[in-house]
């Protein structure tokens, strides 16, 4: 959180949501539990993602379901329940950079999906889809593009606000993907995003890499 430095926001499988004040000292041993609750949070049951908006005010949550929670990070109270905005769980979804209506959702029916509060959720801004299910989806730092990530081999950079690009493609097979140590594919991951960051390319580039 970049306006509360102080405070951090933490959420479990268990579907516990909790926002810690961890200005005070180091607890003086093991036993004892750093910071102290501010707010506990309703539920949200098999949650696996939670994002806060670029105004510190709220956060979206997802999880295995189809469905996204908004919260209010004041107040602790559930704003809304957006229901079955993908066919299949959500396993991801992120707030924009610098727009706190804006987010992001990917999900493992293959789509990814752009959305604004202001607007009714009926139907997304923008969406987009992979050949495999997504597993990951984040804005750039401009919030110009979405960087998306899906099952074993696809990584692609999709602008927000036009056609979408492919601008990189892992060409390895799944079985060598999953006996690859975490730590290699942690390290393509970060090279994937200076990239997408640092690079400005046409929107025909393509970054293919073979095993």
């Amino acid at each position: 959180m970049s306006l509360l430095d102080d405070q951090v926001l933490a959420g479990s499988d268990n579907g516990l949501l909790r926002l810690f004040d961890i200005s005070n000292a180091l607890p003086k041993d093991a036993d004892t539990p750093y910071g102290h609750d501010v707010l506990t949070f309703d539920r949200f049951e098999q949650l696996t993602s939670v994002h806060i908006n670029s105004t510190d005010e709220q956060f979206l949550v997802s999880g295995y379901t189809k469905n996204v929670a908004l919260y209010d990070i004041g107040t602790g109270r559930l704003l809304q329940l957006l229901n079955n905005l993908h066919q299949e769980p959500i396993n991801v979804a992120k707030f924009a950079y610098h727009s706190p209506f804006m987010f992001a959702t990917s999900s493992f029916d293959h789509d990814v999906k752009m959305w604004d509060l202001r607007q009714r959720m009926v139907r997304p801004c923008y969406s987009a889809t992979s050949s495999r299910g997504n597993v990951m989806v984040c804005f750039s730092p401009d919030d110009q593009y979405l960087l998306v990530s899906a099952i074993d081999n696809e990584v692609a950079s999709i602008a927000s606000l036009s056609v979408g690009c492919w601008v990189c493609y892992l060409d390895w097979p799944a079985s060598v993907i999953h006996k690859m140590p975490v730590s290699v594919l942690l390290i393509f991951f970060e090279v994937c995003m200076f990239l997408f960051v640092n690079c400005s390319y046409p929107s025909s580039k393509l970054i293919a890499l073979s095993a």
